[in-house]
């Protein structure tokens, strides 16, 4: 779908060009884990951990001037890892 296809395109950007597409990427996977998360099997639930995961690590590795810029986005990643991992396995 088209979540996928953003995470993945801002990941071949980002690994070109760390600094400019990071953040999309962060929001990218956010979105990406949240789909994967409502289609309710354990394969795309252990996928969307994985991208939750990988939003709020890139949130939390910013340099302290510019996650203080971001909290709120790093809040609602944090906030879908959460719940993710809340999740019943299936």
């Amino acid at each position: 779908g088209y979540a996928r296809e953003a995470a993945e395109t801002y990941r071949q950007l980002a690994n070109s060009q760390p600094a400019a597409y990071q953040l999309g990427l962060a929001m990218s996977l956010n979105n990406l884990a949240n789909r994967l998360s409502e289609q309710g099997d354990a394969e795309s639930r252990a996928e969307a951990l994985g991208c939750a995961r990988e939003a709020v690590d890139i949130y939390t590795a910013l340099p302290e001037k510019q996650r203080t810029l971001f909290l709120r986005k790093l809040d609602i990643a944090k906030k879908t890892l959460a719940r993710i991992a809340g999740q019943p396995q299936i």
